[in-house]
């Protein structure tokens, strides 16, 4: 288990059946901004984890909501936070992610990846005696991709799922 602060992070939403499609759309949106899209016209460092907030859609075949976020730079986690994006799409936000259980997995992530890793560490909370899903956080995951895409080698994922001790 893991705990986060709540931190500035530059976001997205995107409406997707699958996180690799998503993830594709947000990055160039999330890029302009990191290379100057924003109200000083101002290049920012790419940070990582680039982080996903999965919130699953109604049924089998519909669009999930995909939370993109990019990490702000220490230097502005401050109260004046960095500088606001241009593009209507891209917003400043402040996550709290809280206790989180985590699944580390390999290899560029595929939406398969994402799930199962996540089914599994489901399961886990559940047969789990310390700790247990927090259901007062809507149905949501996070996937947390570490790598460039030139990473060939030792790519490091991971699932988080909120919880609390029991």
């Amino acid at each position: 288990m893991r705990t986060y602060d709540e931190l500035l992070w530059a976001s997205t939403d995107v409406q997707s059946d699958s996180v690799t499609d998503a993830g594709s759309i947000a990055f160039g949106r999330l890029f302009g901004y990191l290379s100057g899209a924003n109200e000083n016209s101002q290049t920012i460092d790419m940070t990582s984890p680039v982080l996903n907030k999965i919130s699953p859609g109604s049924g089998p075949n519909c669009n999930n909501t995909f939370t993109v976020s990019f990490f702000v730079p220490y230097k502005y986690q401050t109260a004046e936070g960095p500088p606001k994006p241009t593009a209507d799409d891209v917003y400043i936000q402040k996550i709290k992610i809280s206790d989180v259980a985590v699944s580390v997995f390999g290899g560029f992530a595929e939406d398969s990846d994402v799930v199962s890793t996540a089914s599994k560490l489901y399961s886990d909370i559940d047969d789990s005696k310390d700790i247990d899903a927090d259901t007062s956080v809507e149905d949501v995951y996070w996937f947390a991709a570490y790598d460039s895409p030139y990473t060939l080698r030792n790519r490091h994922n991971e699932d988080w799922i909120n919880v609390v001790d029991l």
